[in-house]
């Protein structure tokens, strides 16, 4: 029977995977309807060789390495695969179906042949980025933003898509990044694009779904709990009273308990807030300290006495302690994922608005005197920046050019003029300085 120990440990699994930036561990699926283009992937090298190759950027170097045009080369039947399979729309189980049951609810199918076709893909814009071929690039980018859509709209396995997701957005963020700024974008590319990152950030809500499923997931692990999984003496306590209802009140009322506890998850990070879930379980703590240390007060003649009443207070106890025992159990640490979250947001809220300001100056001519002009013909609303109380992005122009930046996880106000490190602050926290920016 799968027990609420297990699911922490496995929960524990995926977020020190998703934090080290790696490939999410796959548990038993069904494969994606990426996987027979990646089967059609050939000549790729292994290992260290393999991240080197991906890790390469636009520039002179790429466009005269022949290696990779002919790598390129070689696999456009799997490239031209991976842009078709990503003009599907969701219907929300497009990349690995519903479960059959919750106890399966987290699974998700091997990753890995999904992630090195992505990387391709990224790879194969970088290169005709390279040798000045935009609207080839613009081809894979929009393949790019079809995948990440389908990821944001996928309906189960809500936490690990929305890790991997993120994962994903980091990969792709600095060529995406690029060609919204650039203004040979064509006009196509950069409306369409417009409607896929419109997609993707609507169906972020502050991580609710993934803490709903969480919360859904716990709630069939008590709906399994059995009479013999709890202490000896509250099992002594059913036999002897007969009280068939027990387990279903521990239920219950461990139920509640999480429910509070979702809440707390989903209003932490809305107010990126990590501290309130830190805080939240040291107070969930000492209530569980505070209600043992009451019943190790409590007598035995006390007890015996509520037992020739009725036993009403008794049952209290035995109830409260059974439940407190589940509530024990540690949590995965879900506060460590809210600064990669807001990270990915305010990324993504300055990709769309530069992308916003290179259509509008193309259309007019000129950037506009503030981002609330960009409303409603390019943006629905001005973008809030997660780090600065939700305050609109920072925006400034001269002349032709534009700057849209956040700040970045300091909170720091750098003017845009100090940038971000993502990949720095992924590999190290402390690394947290400079602003989020694009500008052109």
């Amino acid at each position: 029977m799968i027990s609420l120990r297990a699911v922490t440990r496995r929960r524990e699994l995926v977020i020190a995977w998703a934090l080290a930036a790696c490939l999410l561990p796959a548990f038993a699926c069904a494969g994606t309807p990426y996987d027979l283009n990646a089967e059609l992937l050939v000549n790729l090298p292994e290992g260290k060789a393999l991240e080197e190759l991906f890790a390469l950027a636009p520039g002179p170097a790429l466009a005269a390495d022949k290696k990779v045009a002919e790598l390129l080369a070689a696999n456009r039947v799997a490239l031209d695969g991976f842009r078709e399979t990503a003009k599907a729309a969701s219907d929300g189980y497009f990349l690995w179906p519903k479960p059959a049951d919750l106890a399966a609810q987290d699974a998700i199918p091997p990753l890995m042949g999904l992630t090195k076709l992505y990387r391709m893909a990224l790879l194969d814009a970088a290169f005709w980025l390279s040798v000045n071929q935009p609207r080839e690039a613009e081809r894979d980018l929009l393949a790019v933003a079809g995948l990440l859509g389908q990821l944001a709209h996928q309906g189960s396995g809500r936490l690990v898509k929305q890790l991997y997701l993120q994962l994903a957005f980091q990969r792709a963020y600095p060529l995406l990044a690029r060609s919204v700024a650039d203004g040979r974008a064509s006009a196509a590319y950069l409306g369409e694009l417009a409607m896929h990152l419109a997609g993707i950030e609507k169906a972020q809500n502050n991580m609710e779904s993934a803490f709903l499923d969480e919360e859904a997931l716990i709630d069939y692990v008590f709906d399994k709990l059995k009479a013999e999984k709890l202490p000896f003496s509250t099992r002594a306590y059913i036999k002897f009273t007969g009280d068939t209802t027990f387990v279903a009140n521990v239920t219950v009322s461990a139920k509640a308990a999480l429910a509070e506890e979702t809440k707390v998850y989903i209003e932490a990070v809305r107010l990126n807030s990590p501290e309130m879930i830190k805080e939240y379980r040291e107070k969930v703590e000492q209530g569980i300290k505070e209600r043992a240390a009451a019943r190790g007060r409590r007598s035995w003649w006390a007890a015996i006495k509520d037992g020739t009443r009725g036993g009403e207070e008794n049952r209290k106890k035995v109830l409260e302690r059974a439940t407190d025992l589940i509530l024990s159990v540690d949590r995965p640490s879900y506060e460590k994922l809210i600064p990669r979250y807001q990270v990915f947001l305010s990324h993504l809220r300055v990709l769309r608005a530069g992308m916003a300001l290179n259509r509008y100056r193309r259309d007019r001519g000129q950037p506009p005197a503030s981002l609330a002009k960009l409303v409603p013909a390019y943006l629905p609303e001005v973008p809030a920046d997660p780090y600065n109380n939700l305050q609109p992005l920072g925006y400034m122009k001269a002349g032709k050019t534009f700057r849209v930046y956040a700040l970045g996880p300091d909170k720091k106000d750098d003017k845009g003029a100090v940038p971000f490190d993502w990949d720095a602050y992924f590999a190290d926290p402390a690394k947290n300085t400079g602003d989020i920016i694009i500008q052109n």
